[in-house]
């Protein structure tokens, strides 16, 4: 059994996928639909059709492209990949996106993002909390709640319409109003899947259970209000939001470091730490530290 849980686990796997299907079974979604997963740009289009909220923005292939975009979403903006992982001569590359302030900025941004080809979109930049990097990307804390219900019936319809199977983080963001909007889905394991799992939510083993074609336990309810909290990874969003202080959709410094310190007094849960099980939690701190001190 193959379980992908980054973005070049995915896109290896489906590189090879038919080689591989005749030796394992992959936990995947057919290619087809992750085929549109993948794409924020076809994700967005379905979404749209659906009448799904959406963010704001428009494509960008080139630098050429900048200053129209600029004149038609505004500043400050995002510039985000229209695919997460890309193959150049040496091998694959993870493309994040960026948020930008200035239309030199922009320039930059959409000429890294697109050197190996493919092309970006250019989205106008909305609040995130706790978050690494601050502007948006991989939860620092989190806390199981009951799906809302605009948010679980336009999920539901686009994995439908998509027809994918399998595990998916869908992922939204609300706007000063309230109204939620599609930003992407990831077809494959999520970091953040532990506070899914201590909520009662065996997402791994489901996924295990439904690639091997079998019964697949039904879950029919969680504990909510769990939290979950990634410590090294809110220690460098604290560091850099300190760092990038007085940017779009970072917390000014006072209240950043209120944030992390408070967190400590709330009863929660830490991403590796098992008291019966503490070599995670060892390994994890000692490869920060080792990545601190040698500067990568």
């Amino acid at each position: 059994m193959l379980i992908a849980s980054s973005d070049g686990t995915v896109a290896l796997l489906r590189r090879h996928r038919e080689r591989l299907e005749g030796r394992v079974r992959v936990a995947l979604a057919k290619e087809p639909a992750l085929a549109i997963a993948a794409n924020k740009d076809l994700t967005l289009e379905i979404a749209r059709h659906l009448g799904i909220g959406v963010p704001r923005g428009v494509g960008v292939c080139s630098v050429n492209d900048v200053a129209a975009a600029v004149r038609e979403v505004g500043l400050p903006a995002v510039v985000k990949p229209v695919e997460s992982w890309v193959w150049a001569e040496q091998g694959g590359e993870r493309l994040a996106c960026r948020l930008v302030t200035t239309p030199d900025e922009a320039r930059r941004a959409v000429a890294e993002l697109t050197r190996q080809g493919g092309a970006t979109l250019f989205r106008f930049a909305q609040w995130a909390k706790r978050t690494q990097p601050p502007l948006g990307g991989t939860s620092v804390l989190r806390q199981s709640i009951a799906v809302p219900e605009d948010i679980g019936e336009q999920t539901v319809r686009l994995v439908r319409a998509i027809d994918l199977e399998g595990y998916s983080e869908v992922e939204f963001r609300r706007d000063g109003a309230g109204a939620p909007h599609l930003m992407e889905i990831n077809a494959r394991l999520s970091a953040s899947v532990e506070v899914a799992v201590r909520a009662g939510v065996d997402f791994p083993a489901l996924l295990y259970q439904w690639a091997c074609g079998g019964p697949i336990d039904e879950v029919k309810a969680y504990r909510v209000g769990n939290w979950m909290r990634y410590l090294e990874g809110d220690v460098v969003a604290t560091v850099e939001a300190l760092r990038q202080r007085g940017r779009p959709g970072v917390a000014p410094p006072v209240p950043a470091i209120a944030g992390f310190l408070f967190s400590f007094f709330k009863p929660m849960g830490y991403d590796y730490l098992d008291w019966q099980d503490p070599l995670p939690a060892c390994v994890a701190a000692l490869n920060f530290v080792q990545s601190r001190f040698s500067g990568r």
